[in-house]
């Protein structure tokens, strides 16, 4: 195509954009599998909106990076992911500060009502309970992914979805379930420690042993 006499730069992976989506010549955007990288049909289309929005507009935005993006493979069961794996977050954040809630679908409801219960939900926290990312293996994984890309994308905690009411049995109410856990065992932790500073005084140091929904998981 020439590109380069219109000044656009390319690596050998493709067309190079910043995060508004312009190429080196400030007149020109790129969207979609010539950038390389993720190459998903709801990215590209995405980035074609952004792209012709920028365009037009004096005041331009940039997208959400590729963490936030879910991506999905449609086989039975189906497998989502966004943001960052256990091990991904765990060389960025370090091992102990980061931990996986996970639940099997045989206890969720809704894949117990279908005998759909080969497969789990794991979502990677920081030790403040905000979400890093999450893998499901599911019926309709790719459709619960969505909530946790919005959380990825807006780096909201697992206390925020606690607060959000989902409907039941539908497959996400898995969500509130794992969140509602997590600040449940977040007090407890909190309480217990509380009384026990009361009654041991400057002995007692803050390092119990985590609960049994606080595993790492090494993938």
């Amino acid at each position: 195509m020439s590109l380069e006499r219109a000044g656009v730069k390319c690596t050998k992976d493709g067309i190079s954009v910043d995060a508004k989506l312009r190429t080196s010549a400030k007149h020109i955007y790129a969207v979609g599998d010539c950038l390389g990288g993720l190459q998903f049909t709801h990215l590209a289309g995405y980035q074609g909106a952004l792209a012709a929005f920028n365009a037009v507009q004096p005041v331009s935005l940039a997208g959400p990076g590729n963490a936030a993006v879910p991506r999905c493979t449609f086989t039975h069961p189906e497998v989502a992911t966004v943001g960052l794996t256990m091990k991904e977050a765990a060389d960025a954040y370090g091992m102990d500060k980061v931990s996986a809630k996970m639940r099997m679908l045989s206890h969720v409801d809704r894949a117990v009502c279908e005998g759909e219960t080969e497969g789990f939900i794991k979502i990677v926290v920081d030790s403040g309970g905000k979400i890093l990312g999450a893998t499901v293996v599911a019926p309709a994984a790719g459709d619960v992914a969505q909530e946790l890309g919005l959380a990825v994308a807006q780096r909201l905690t697992l206390r925020a979805i606690s607060t959000c009411i989902h409907s039941y049995p539908a497959m996400s109410f898995a969500l509130q379930q794992m969140a509602a856990d997590h600040v449940y065992n977040s007090l407890e932790k909190s309480s217990a420690l509380s009384c026990l500073r009361c009654l041991c005084g400057p002995r007692l140091h803050g390092n119990s042993r985590p609960s049994s929904s606080e595993e790492s998981f090494s993938q």
